[in-house]
């Protein structure tokens, strides 16, 4: 082939294939579902996946329990445990190298709830 005709790789074939994960998080989040044909970052998925790992009766969890709630792989929640900490949305406990919810996840529950207007979108219309 000539060099002229020589063509790099589609970025489509270049990118890995995320349907498993994407259906992954759909599982692990609170409306469990989402339109096919809306786009999705799938690392921001991912770490708002982990955040709803946490629960009633779950408050500490560990790396592999929360691979194994959402579906991401033990590595990738590692990764996203430490932005997550950085960051200060989790907490970690070093005796026992189990995470929960920290201030900032915590502030977020508490900014979707406190403005009424915003608790009324919700609200069955008639």
């Amino acid at each position: 082939m000539a060099p002229d005709r020589l063509q790099s790789p589609t970025p489509r074939a270049r990118r890995h294939d995320n349907t498993q994960s994407a259906n992954d998080i759909r599982a692990a989040t609170p409306q469990g579902k989402r339109a096919e044909s809306e786009p999705m970052v799938v690392p921001l998925a991912r770490g708002l996946a982990i955040l709803c790992a946490f629960g009633r009766g779950r408050a500490w969890l560990g790396n592999l329990d929360i691979a194994q709630e959402t579906g991401i792989p033990a590595p990738t929640v590692s990764r996203l445990l430490h932005s997550l900490l950085v960051l200060g949305y989790v907490q970690q406990d070093e005796a026992t190298r189990l995470y929960a919810l920290a201030p900032a996840a915590l502030a977020l529950g508490y900014a979707a709830i406190a403005d009424p207007a915003q608790r009324s979108l919700d609200a069955p219309r008639g």
